[in-house]
């Protein structure tokens, strides 16, 4: 039997309630060509029940049981033992759209190494709260990057060839609360080509109780000290890609492109470039001289 074209690894820790929902939409990918490995994280629920039912019943689902180990030690060992030419992640409470798969694989396929796409926010009750337009363009992607994650973390798909050539593991050594976006500052480091298809192919679930204040406060803390490893290891990428006609960005990218323009200055004195600031609408300017104080002095 042939390796299946996508590795799908789908962490499982007390995720009852929603599991259906998502490994029903894993199984009814128009692409067919995966393996989805289901890895219990020691649930005491009916987790692995239910993971064990898809296992019997489907023969792409491959089933990991194992004593808590965390997310980070989960996701490394799911990638370590999959077989896939491409890596997808699924979290035990989101949705992924029918043609997820077939699109980011046409993507992968087209140069990029890793992507994600738009995505849909539901809240507990899978209502519809909001939406993400995710950046498309290599300028608009380095801009959002240099503030914080340009994917859903569970949307992503990226290439195991270049994870294995660069050495890539997830870690919590150095950044414990942001572990996902230290990860994609790491891909981006190594040369990774980052995309994000033009289409909603993700639903991504919140809830209210998601964060306490002080993992809150932790996870700002890492962002900001990532947001500035990016910066600065990126400094005149970064200020190359921001010499454009913001009028073509999202609000969200310009918001970002605004920050790191400002971040820019007041870490290294780049005022050459400050006359792109008025380009930016005044709420947006405002916004992003708040963010990137905040970023300078905590980071």
């Amino acid at each position: 039997m042939s390796d299946p074209i996508i590795s799908v690894i789908l962490p499982i820790y007390n995720g009852e309630k929603y599991l259906h929902d998502a490994v029903d939409s894993i199984l009814n990918q128009t692409f067919r060509d995966f393996e989805l490995i289901l890895i219990d994280d020691g649930s005491s629920d009916s987790s692995l029940s239910i993971a064990q039912e898809y296992k019997n019943s489907d023969s792409r689902v491959v089933l990991i049981t194992q004593k808590n180990a965390g997310l980070v030690a989960t996701l490394n060992k799911g990638i370590s033992i999959s077989k896939g030419q491409y890596i997808a992640r699924m979290d035990q409470d989101d949705i992924s759209m029918a043609s997820r798969f077939f699109e980011q694989v046409k993507a992968l396929e087209s140069g990029s190494d890793i992507c994600g796409c738009h995505f849909l926010v539901i809240d507990e009750s899978s209502r519809l709260i909001d939406s993400f337009v995710m950046p498309r363009t290599d300028e608009s992607i380095l801009a959002v990057l240099s503030q914080g994650p340009p994917f859903a973390h569970g949307s992503v798909m990226f290439k195991r060839s270049f994870w294995d050539a660069h050495k890539l593991s997830y870690s919590v050594s150095k950044y414990p609360h942001a572990e996902d976006y230290f990860l994609w500052a790491r891909f981006y480091e190594c040369g990774a080509k980052f995309s994000n298809v033009d289409d909603f192919l993700f639903k991504y679930r919140v809830f209210p109780y998601s964060l306490s204040k002080v993992n809150m406060r932790a996870n700002k803390k890492d962002a900001y000290s990532i947001s500035k490893f990016v910066i600065r290891n990126n400094k005149d990428k970064l200020l190359e890609s921001l010499c454009v006609d913001f009028n073509t960005f999202t609000p969200f990218e310009q918001e970002r492109s605004c920050t790191a323009l400002l971040c820019l200055f007041f870490m290294f004195k780049f005022d050459r470039k400050l006359c792109f600031l008025k380009q930016f609408p005044f709420r947006i300017m405002l916004v992003s001289i708040f963010r990137s104080i905040q970023i300078v002095l905590k980071g």
